[in-house]
């Protein structure tokens, strides 16, 4: 009597697990999806922020200098700057992912792909908008 209880305990338990089972693993790919989605904003809002900055050193002309506390996102694997666009590729969900930012006037330099608060340092020297960081 002790043993059949035990078993039809067993099979509740294995059948609540089987039923359980598919909508842990969909609210587990939801949330890997919206750290991804968390993450391209986060790209986009960072780009933003370094491109007004980038706009009010250039409107200012040379020797214009700006200093910016902007917080970088996770999985950044790259970033760039040539010539008038800064772009960062993203990986999300094992894909990559291009944000970019454009402008009307040249700018150079480096971004970094740390995660975190880093401080950018733009400068105007030439109506070139040279953009730095320190950590």
């Amino acid at each position: 009597m002790k043993s059949q209880a035990a078993i039809e305990y067993m099979a509740v338990v294995v059948i609540s697990l089987l039923l359980v089972t598919p909508f842990i693993l969909l609210a587990q790919k939801s949330v890997k999806d919206m750290e991804s989605k968390i993450d391209l904003i986060g790209a986009k809002e960072t780009l933003d922020k370094i491109g007004d900055a980038a706009k009010i050193v250039y409107s200012q002309g040379d020797p214009a200098k700006l200093t910016v506390d902007v917080k970088f996102p996770k999985n950044i694997k790259a970033s760039n700057i040539t010539h008038q666009m800064m772009y960062f590729i993203i990986e999300t969900n094992s894909m990559n992912n291009t944000i970019f930012k454009l402008f009307d006037f040249d700018i150079n330099g480096t971004l970094p792909t740390d995660y975190g608060t880093h401080t950018i340092v733009l400068s105007n020297i030439n109506n070139v908008v040279n953009i730095s960081y320190t950590s």
